[in-house]
C-alpha cells in the first residue's frame, strides 16, 4: 500500500493498493484514465484493441475459437501486472509526495 499527499499540502491523500489492480482488471484503460494515468490508459486501450484484433484474426484463420479466446483472456489477465505501477508514477509526475508508513496518520 502506497499513500500520496496532494501537493497543495491540504492533507488530502490518495492510497494505491491491491484494489487498484482489481479495478484495472475489471475496467482496464477506463480506470487508468479515471486515475489520470493518461499515457498508461491510452497505451492499455491501444494494446487491448490490438490484442482483440489479433484474437479475431486467429479465430478467422483457424475457424476455432479457442486460440483467439485464449490470447485475449491471457492479455486481459496480465493487464494489471503490466500497468499496475502506472498509477503511482502518475501521482509522482503530478507533484504528489509519497508518504512514508511512519508519516501516515492512523485512524
Amino acid at each position: 500500500m502506497r499513500t500520496f499527499e496532494h501537493p497543495s499540502g491540504n492533507g488530502y491523500t490518495e492510497t494505491v493498493d491491491k484494489k487498484d489492480a482489481v479495478l484495472i482488471l475489471l475496467f482496464g484503460a477506463m480506470y487508468l484514465c479515471y486515475k489520470r494515468a493518461w499515457g498508461a490508459g491510452l497505451l492499455a486501450a491501444a494494446t487491448t484493441a490490438g490484442v482483440a484484433l489479433l484474437s479475431l484474426y486467429i479465430i478467422g484463420a483457424t475457424d476455432k475459437i479457442g486460440g483467439g479466446a485464449a490470447t485475449f483472456v491471457f492479455w486481459w489477465a496480465i493487464t494489471p501486472y503490466c500497468f499496475g505501477d502506472e498509477i503511482p508514477k502518475a501521482y509522482l509526475k503530478r507533484g504528489w509526495k509519497e508518504q512514508k508508513p511512519s508519516e501516515i496518520p492512523q485512524t
